[in-house]
C-alpha cells in the first residue's frame, strides 16, 4: 500500500488539490454562473482522470483473468475524456474573453478533437489505432495512430493561445496571465508524458492550471462586495448577460438610498456603513429564489434581479423592503429616510446595456419626483 501510494504521490496531491477547490468554492455558496459551471465541469474530469489513470497502470500488472477487460475499458475512458477535458477549457477561456453563450455553442464547445477521438475508438475495437491490450498478457501497447491525438490536442492548444493573445485587450493583465499559465502547466505535462512514460504529470500539470485559474479569476474577492457581501458588479454584469442571452423572464429593480450623504455627514461614515449593512441584509432575506441575485453596484446604489418565485411577486418584494427598511431600528437609528427605486420587467428585447440604462432613467424618476 505505501509503495503504491509512493508511486502514484503526484496523482493524489493534485486529486486532493482538486476536492479542496470544490469544498472552497461550495463553502463560498457563489450563485452558480456560466463561467462557473465550465470550470466545475473541468474540475470534475480532471479529477475522473487523475483517479482512471493510476487504475490503468496498476491494472496492468495485475493477473486476474478479468483485468484486461478492465484495463481496455480505463484506457478507452482516458482517451475519450482528455480531448473533452482540452475542449473544456477552451470553451471556459473562450466564455473569459467575449462573455457569449451562443458563440460556445456554434463553436460546438470545442469538442471537434473529442468527436475525431470517439469515432477512433470504434474504430479501435477492430484494429488498434490509438492503443491495444493484448488479452492473454494484459499489456498496454500505443497504437499506430498515437500520436495523431495528441497533435490534435497541441494545434487545440495553440487556437487558444492564439485567440487570446489577439483578442488580450477585452480582458485586463491579470485576466491573461491566469489564461496563459492555465495553458502552460498541461502542455508541459503532456509533453514529458509523451516521452517518459511512466511519469505520470499530464493530468497533475491539468491541475496545477485549474489551480491558477482558481487564483486568478475564481477568487471570492472578485465576487463579493468586501462591506455588504451582496455580489459584485462583476457577478452582476456576467449573471445578467446570461440571463439575457437565454431570455429568461425576470424584472430588475434599481434602488438609491435617499439622502444617504446626510446620514455620513451627521452621524458619520460608520453610521453610513452600519445602514448600509442592514440594509444588504435587508434586501438579501427578502429575496425566495436562489436563483434572484442582489449586488452593490458602489456607494449607495443597489440592483436586485429577481427570477423565479420573486419575478412573480415582485411588487410584493418592494413593499416588504419599505415596510422591514422603515421598521428596522438602526435604520432608525441613524435618521433612514427611505429610498427611490426603478423597476423594469425584461421584455425580451433589450439588450444589457439599454436595460440597466432603462432601468436607472426610471430609479431618477422616481428620486427627482420626492423633491
Amino acid at each position: 500500500m505505501i509503495e503504491i501510494l509512493e508511486t502514484y504521490d503526484i496523482q493524489l496531491f493534485s486529486a486532493l488539490l482538486l476536492l479542496i477547490i470544490v469544498i472552497l468554492n461550495k463553502y463560498k455558496k457563489d450563485i452558480p454562473t456560466f463561467s462557473m459551471n465550465l470550470f466545475y465541469g473541468i474540475v470534475i474530469i480532471n479529477l475522473t482522470l487523475l483517479i482512471l489513470e493510476p487504475m490503468s497502470f496498476l491494472a496492468d500488472v495485475n493477473t486476474s483473468p478479468i483485468m484486461p477487460y478492465l484495463n481496455y475499458a480505463i484506457d478507452f475512458l482516458i482517451v475519450m475524456l482528455t480531448p473533452l477535458l482540452v475542449g473544456l477549457w477552451a470553451s471556459y477561456i473562450d466564455y473569459k474573453l467575449f462573455k457569449k453563450q451562443k458563440r460556445l455553442k456554434k463553436r460546438l464547445y470545442y469538442q471537434y478533437v473529442t468527436l475525431i477521438t470517439i469515432f477512433g475508438l470504434l474504430i479501435n475495437f477492430f484494429t488498434p489505432v490509438f492503443f491495444s491490450i493484448d488479452f492473454d498478457t494484459n499489456t498496454y501497447q500505443r497504437g499506430y495512430l498515437f500520436f495523431l491525438r495528441y497533435l490534435l490536442i497541441f494545434l487545440l492548444y495553440i487556437h487558444v493561445a492564439y485567440m487570446t493573445l489577439k483578442n488580450r485587450n477585452r480582458q485586463n493583465s491579470h485576466v491573461i496571465i491566469g489564461i496563459m499559465t492555465f495553458l502552460l502547466f498541461p502542455i508541459i505535462g503532456a509533453i514529458i508524458q509523451i516521452f517518459f512514460q511512466t511519469l505520470y504529470f499530464q493530468f497533475s500539470g491539468s491541475a496545477l492550471g485549474v489551480l491558477v485559474i482558481f487564483i486568478y479569476l475564481e477568487t471570492t474577492s472578485g465576487n463579493k462586495d468586501y462591506l455588504t457581501n451582496l455580489y459584485s458588479r462583476r457577478v452582476l454584469d456576467e449573471y445578467l448577460d446570461g440571463l439575457v442571452e437565454r431570455q429568461d423572464s425576470f424584472t430588475v429593480i434599481m434602488i438609491d438610498l435617499d439622502h444617504f450623504k446626510e446620514i455620513n455627514d451627521e452621524y458619520g461614515h460608520h453610521a453610513g456603513d452600519q445602514v448600509l449593512i442592514e440594509f444588504s441584509r435587508i434586501l438579501f432575506k427578502l429575496k425566495k429564489s436562489k436563483k434572484s441575485i442582489i449586488s452593490r453596484l458602489g456607494g449607495d446604489e443597489f440592483l436586485c434581479i429577481l427570477t423565479e418565485i420573486d419575478y412573480e411577486n415582485y411588487t410584493s418584494y418592494v413593499e416588504q423592503l419599505k415596510s422591514q427598511s422603515s421598521s428596522s431600528v438602526i435604520l432608525k437609528t441613524y435618521g433612514f429616510k427611505g429610498f427611490s427605486e426603478g423597476i423594469l420587467v425584461y421584455d425580451h428585447e433589450m439588450d444589457v446595456d439599454n436595460l440597466l440604462k432603462n432601468v436607472d432613467t426610471l430609479m431618477y424618476h422616481k428620486k427627482n419626483s420626492k423633491r
